[in-house]
């Protein structure tokens, strides 16, 4: 995954975090402590959202690694096995 949009879950997650703070602070009546929880909510569920869209790029970013390795790994095998093979005989 680009680091652009890591980049921009991480900003977006410090935006919702500002704004709930704000609106803690600010809230005073029913009405505004309604909007506060409303927004609070809506705070938690993007991050929860957010956390999940970054575990699954990290575990995306991992199975391509994981991949890179075993190609590299069997290009490796398969380049050894190779030149083993082809060397000429002993004289015994």
């Amino acid at each position: 995954m680009p680091r652009h949009k890591a980049d921009r879950t991480i900003a977006a997650l410090g935006v919702v975090a500002i704004a709930a703070t704000a609106a803690v602070f600010s809230g005073c009546g029913d009405d505004t402590q309604d909007q506060v929880n409303q927004a609070l909510d809506d705070a938690q569920q993007q991050i929860e959202e957010a956390s999940q869209d970054a575990q699954d790029q990290a575990e995306q970013i991992q199975n391509d690694i994981q991949d890179q390795i075993d190609q590299a790994t069997g290009d490796e095998t398969t380049t050894t096995t190779t030149a083993t093979t082809t060397q000429a005989p002993s004289d015994y």
